[in-house]
């Protein structure tokens, strides 16, 4: 179908032979199956906020005065054009309401709703994980979120309807995000923006340390005001407190997603970035009362307790430490 003679139809503008080709070609079940969904989104959401009791009678009438009427052919005579019964009308109203975007649905079954109620602001669902906690959720669409210690997401109560399904993060999560080409998937991490259609990825925001996206399956589109970076399997975008630029280079899959198995895998680590780890991972404060501590420990720990990775990275950086509660010091 011509784009051009369906945005003529949507407006009111078509002849009545080209009203009537629109609507066999929809009755006739040539409608792509983008298309179709994006009419069954529509509706559903229109009738998720209806009242309960409504007037069907008053909302056809309402309807067939508010939608466009196809333009009149010159030629066609009076009686002809008053021939528009109840049963053909409403045929007509059903039809056409069907091709309707959700603005013009919204409009019809919420006029006599107050002002208050057409103003109710957005609904924002959040979930998030204290230091120490780890946890997986299913988000309304079936991406699948495992989200690290100490991390935030939030997003719209109406998520699954948007035509962007749009996230906000803050720490850390892993995204098996849910294939749908017509609504691509958004998540902003500070001054970031990674926009994907279907794939999975990690992305590491903690405050203060940077962003990280590192993409496992698919393409995922980076942006960074205007920076733009595209991933493939195996690429990672990375923005360091130090260079406030994107970069793009491979990544280690074992080290960046070893927090998903349990596992704590330091790389030539600060040993400040490894306190930070193992505070959120752990869910305690650290104080480090010796100052001569050196830089580039490299190290895996796969399950093991506070007690256990603090005398292995202790005997290798050479520092004693107690643990006492939820306080650590490190001597």
């Amino acid at each position: 179908m011509d784009d051009e003679l369906l945005k003529r139809f949507f407006a009111g503008e078509c002849s009545e032979e080209e009203h009537e080709e629109v609507m066999a070609w929809y009755r006739a079940g040539k409608a792509d199956n983008e298309l179709s969904a994006q009419i069954e989104a529509y509706w559903k959401t229109a009738e998720a906020h209806m009242t309960e009791a409504w007037d069907k009678e008053e909302v056809f009438d309402q309807l067939v005065r508010r939608l466009p009427k196809p333009a009149q052919s010159e030629s066609l005579s009076k009686p002809s054009r008053k021939f528009l019964t109840y049963h053909t009308a409403w045929h007509y109203a059903a039809t056409v309401t069907l091709l309707l975007t959700l603005g013009a649905l919204w409009y019809v079954f919420t006029e006599d709703t107050t002002a208050t109620s057409r103003a109710r602001p957005d609904v924002l669902i959040r979930h998030e994980t204290q230091r120490g906690e780890k946890a997986q959720y299913l988000l309304p669409d079936g991406t699948k979120v495992i989200m690290n210690a100490d991390s935030r997401i939030q997003y719209s109560e109406d998520f699954e309807n948007a035509s962007e399904r749009v996230i906000c993060l803050e720490g850390e999560a892993f995204f098996d995000v849910s294939k749908n080409a017509l609504r691509p998937f958004i998540i902003h991490s500070h001054d970031i923006t990674t926009t994907v259609l279907g794939t999975s990825f990690n992305v590491q925001a903690f405050e203060g340390e940077g962003v990280a996206v590192s993409v496992l399956t698919g393409k995922v589109k980076v942006e960074k005001n205007l920076q733009t970076v595209y991933l493939h399997t195996g690429e990672q975008a990375v923005q360091k407190i130090s260079d406030r630029n994107l970069t793009k280079e491979p990544f280690d899959a074992s080290l960046v997603l070893a927090w998903k198995e349990g596992t704590i895998y330091f790389k030539n680590e600060r040993f400040t970035d490894i306190v930070k780890t193992l505070e959120r991972w752990y869910g305690v404060d650290i104080d480090i009362q010796k100052n001569d501590i050196e830089d580039g420990f490299t190290g895996s720990y796969h399950r093991k307790s506070l007690d256990a990775v603090m005398e292995g990275i202790g005997f290798v950086l050479g520092f004693e430490y107690e643990i006492k509660g939820n306080q650590v010091v490190i001597k």
